[in-house]
């Protein structure tokens, strides 16, 4: 590096000027008692010099390859690389940052981690980065909170710490951490009878689509049933219940196959006993809007079939109901049956 230095002289009415170029090594190099370009004195510690940066500390050369010390000391790969470039550093041969980043990316070390991974390493390990490291799960915490009380997850403190670093770790977005979320949903109470619209969220509302489902098809699930169901729609990220309502259609498609080629994701048992709860709600005096498949009068009436093997007629429901006690008991239709009693005996003559 060189230097210009301008001496200049007068003499009466003249001026010159002499300019004296010198050679200075580096922009760290100074000048002697007798003006001789030197290094300064070299500190205590381990040090390499550098022209223009001056004696640099091995944690300062680490830092400027973006890759602390105590990460550095933690991975024998990374010792090595590192102790190679410095010993090379000392002995006057310079491994600028471009030079070490291409060796970096040459080792195991490297290779299998994503970049989330090494940085998730490197302010876990570096215990100058700690404050920032938990600012960091801090963060995270707060987006897998907010995402468990969305999709109706309820997590423990270790679970929920756990969660977060994983997720600040592998770089998980909001669907991936949805997927891994799903695993935690579980019933809200260990009570048998209370078990069932006990998950809340997105959770919930699947749930309730699901048991409704079932219940049109005169289907019945099991809770655990259900719950995996959930976890599955989930894990897709979106909840869609459409695989479990696809599953519990075919379930009722085998039970009640005489309408297998009526049923559909659209058309539910429930939808093609309409006609059946009608005559039901006329002839047994029950309002229409509580008849549905937990009904033993739909159950039955779509449950049986004619000698042909296919679904009854309404008229084959009336003679059935006609036949029953239930049907005799209720006022209007008791009431029938005396007025066609008394007018068989009017024609009897009696």
């Amino acid at each position: 590096m060189a230097t210009s230095k301008t001496t200049t002289v007068t003499k009466g009415n003249k001026t010159t000027s002499t300019t004296v170029t010198e050679d200075r090594p580096g922009a760290a190099w100074v000048k002697d008692t007798k003006g001789k370009w030197v290094q300064p004195p070299q500190p205590s510690g381990d040090f390499a010099w550098d022209d223009n940066d001056g004696w640099v500390s091995a944690a300062a050369q680490a830092d400027l390859y973006k890759v602390p010390l105590a990460i550095i000391q933690a991975d024998p790969e990374l010792t090595n690389l590192f102790n190679e470039a410095w010993t090379a550093m000392k002995n006057g041969t310079e491994w600028t940052k471009e030079q070490f980043n291409v060796r970096l990316q040459s080792l195991n070390w490297y290779k299998t981690k994503s970049a989330s991974q090494r940085n998730y390493y490197t302010l876990e390990n570096d215990p100058a980065q700690a404050e920032e490291f938990n600012k960091q799960i801090g963060n995270e915490k707060a987006r897998v909170s907010a995402l468990a009380a969305k999709y109706g997850t309820t997590l423990s403190d270790a679970e929920l710490t756990e969660l977060s670093k994983n997720a600040l770790r592998d770089g998980l977005n909001d669907n991936e951490l949805t997927s891994v979320l799903s695993t935690y949903i579980a019933y809200g109470s260990q009570s048998a009878q209370d078990v069932a619209g006990s998950l809340f969220g997105k959770a919930g509302d699947t749930e309730s689509s699901i048991r409704d489902w079932a219940k049109r098809n005169g289907v019945t699930v099991s809770d655990s049933w259900v719950l995996d169901s959930v976890r599955a729609a989930a894990k897709s990220g979106n909840f869609d219940p459409g695989k479990a309502k696809d599953d519990i259609t075919a379930m009722a498609k085998q039970q009640y196959s005489h309408w297998a080629d009526r049923l559909s994701d659209i058309n539910s048992l429930d939808d093609l006993a309409a006609g059946f709860k009608n005559i039901i709600s006329q002839e047994m005096d029950i309002d229409y809007r509580t008849l549905d498949m937990n009904n033993k009068w739909v159950q039955q009436s779509m449950a049986a079939k004619d000698d042909k093997g296919q679904p009854i007629v309404g008229d084959a429901l009336r003679k059935t109901l006609y036949k029953t006690d239930d049907w005799a008991d209720i006022k209007k239709n008791s009431d029938k049956i005396m007025g066609a009693g008394r007018d068989i005996l009017t024609r009897m003559g009696m």
